[in-house]
């Protein structure tokens, strides 16, 4: 769903209610983590937040690092946003002042010369500096920076063998939460950090970050958007849907994120199902149609192989198509059977059903051990 030329206010699925809290809850000096499944609306969200900043006294930069491949680029990235928004003189000036402080008090130039220091750009002496001329700043400025996909970037260090990176890079984080204080900040990732926090042994880096859970669409803005998409000539069609054809799609879809309401609603009959019956029919044309769009549907699959270690790539495909039999789901006594010939633990099992389910692609209960019920979070 894209914000492009859009006004959103007046819109019922136009994460309002969602930005109105989390502008209140900056107000009351939190700083958060919006963690969910691909495609539930996180990066619309945030670009909600820049559009609606200036309206609730803040000032908003959005950066997206999921294919940053160092700290640096991030921190050059971060400090790019900001001086994106500030009149060029200060940016210059405050370039220099960065420049100076970097000759006269050296972090991470020890040993250069002095024509290397000036010439070389300390990517996290420059973050620090920034924030903190921002949280100095008399001018009334309130700020807010929103970081999409850290769990993605924390990753690709890990898988890199950068583990140290990147508990350096959320400690440093931290300390910046509380040297700048007055800057609000929102995290955002469509994987489970906890994994790597433990990996990375930086559970406490999280601890300042207050959860805030985005969930789907209630039914009645889903239905909104099902007819905007017509309004808008998204479809091919001209006439709005029935009740009927809006409570098949979301029965059929069980989850109401924009992105798969309209991929679905594309692929529905241009003819209108008069009875439940015909409804039946409809909407399993459409199911055929979307099959076919793997692109759109196979999320799973390329975010297991893209965000986790070679090593358990093919435990977690053949648990998840173990899974996939039974849409009620399984514990890990009932799944043991099927994983017959994969050569594993139940506790490794156990394991990377955890992950999955810090990644949202499973839930599961309360129950402990090899008793946990799990089951498909997404639709597939």
């Amino acid at each position: 769903m894209s914000n492009e030329n859009v006004d959103y206010r007046d819109k019922s699925y136009g994460r309002n209610a969602e930005c109105a809290a989390i502008f209140e809850l900056f107000d009351e000096g939190e700083n958060l983590s919006m963690h969910g499944p691909r495609r539930l609306g996180k990066s619309f969200v945030l670009d909600r937040l820049v559009e609606l900043g200036a309206d609730n006294g803040y000032e908003v930069v959005k950066v997206e690092i999921a294919g940053c491949q160092s700290t640096d680029e991030v921190y050059r990235k971060i400090c790019g946003a900001i001086h994106a928004r500030q009149p060029e003189l200060v940016v210059g000036w405050d370039a220099l002042v960065q420049r100076v402080n970097q000759v006269l008090m050296p972090k991470t130039n020890q040993g250069a010369t002095l024509q290397q220091a000036v010439l070389n750009v300390s990517w996290s002496d420059a973050f620090e500096h920034t924030l903190k001329k921002l949280h100095d700043a008399k001018n009334g400025k309130r700020w807010v920076i929103l970081i999409d996909e850290l769990p993605i970037f924390l990753g690709s260090l890990h898988q890199s063998n950068q583990i140290l990176a990147a508990r350096n890079f959320m400690n440093s984080l931290n300390a910046q939460l509380a040297e700048s204080h007055s800057i609000r900040w929102l995290l955002t990732g469509s994987i489970g950090i906890d994994p790597l926090a433990t990996e990375g042994n930086y559970q406490g880096a999280m601890v300042k970050f207050t959860p805030f859970w985005l969930e789907p669409l209630g039914n009645r803005e889903a239905k909104d958007f099902l007819q905007n998409l017509v309004a808008k000539n998204t479809l091919q069609r001209s006439n709005p849907f029935s009740e009927l054809e809006m409570n098949t799609i979301l029965a059929e879809l069980g989850w109401n994120a924009a992105f798969y309401l309209e991929v679905i609603a594309k692929a529905c009959p241009a003819t209108a199902p008069n009875t439940p019956e015909q409804a039946e029919i409809w909407i399993a044309e459409a199911r055929k149609m979307v099959l076919k769009n793997t692109a759109a549907w196979c999320i799973v699959g390329e975010h297991v192989r893209k965000h986790y270690a070679s090593t358990a790539k093919n435990l977690a495909f053949s648990v998840l198509n173990a899974l996939s039999e039974d849409p009620n789901g399984a514990t890990v006594n009932a799944l043991l059977p099927k994983l017959e010939k994969v050569e594993t633990s139940p506790a490794a099992i156990k394991k990377i059903l955890m992950q999955l389910a810090d990644d949202n692609i499973l839930v599961c209960d309360d129950a402990e051990g090899l008793q946990t019920h799990f089951k498909f979070h997404l639709p597939l």
